[in-house]
């Protein structure tokens, strides 16, 4: 009579099997960082770059043209139609806090859009800014960063791609 034996994996076998998972874990992680930190960034700059398209069209559809006095009247406008998703209100977009400048009546030809990392970034990410003339600029691996003013943007490079 043939038995069929079943062996199990011994506690050292087990352990070098979990020792290799967390190598690979380790080495995996840093890269994975990068990964989320360059998505994040890229998300913020077509976010800006859509906000931009936003405020550009609200300001066309008002008589006298001037861009709009908050992020809220782009999400949830008085009048018309919504021109920006409603994640404009979450205090963190895509590990940016944002900070409108200018606009309504105060200000009604120049705004600014400035986008700084939020707390969970201690480094490794850019700051950026998008004004009234529609470039978005930005810091260069944290250098130079701009600064948004009810005038505008301040300081930065412009921002390609």
């Amino acid at each position: 009579m043939n038995k069929l034996w079943v062996r199990g994996f011994t506690w050292i076998e087990l352990l070098v099997i979990l020792a290799i998972v967390a190598a690979l874990a380790l080495i995996a992680y840093p890269n994975l960082k990068n990964v989320v930190i360059t998505a994040d960034e890229a998300g913020m700059r077509n976010a800006m770059r859509a906000f931009r398209e936003a405020n550009e069209a609200y300001r066309h559809t008002r008589k006298p043209n001037q861009y709009a006095p908050s992020i809220t009247e782009l999400v949830a406008p008085e009048s018309g139609p919504s021109l920006l998703d409603s994640m404009w209100m979450k205090p963190s977009l895509y590990g940016f806090n944002v900070t409108y400048a200018g606009g309504g009546e105060a200000h009604p030809e120049s705004y600014s859009l400035l986008a700084e990392p939020a707390a969970r970034y201690a480094k490794g990410i850019d700051t950026y800014c998008v004004d009234q003339k529609g470039i978005v600029l930005g810091s260069v691996k944290g250098k130079q960063a701009p600064r948004g003013t009810a005038a505008g943007c301040e300081n930065g490079m412009p921002i390609v791609g």
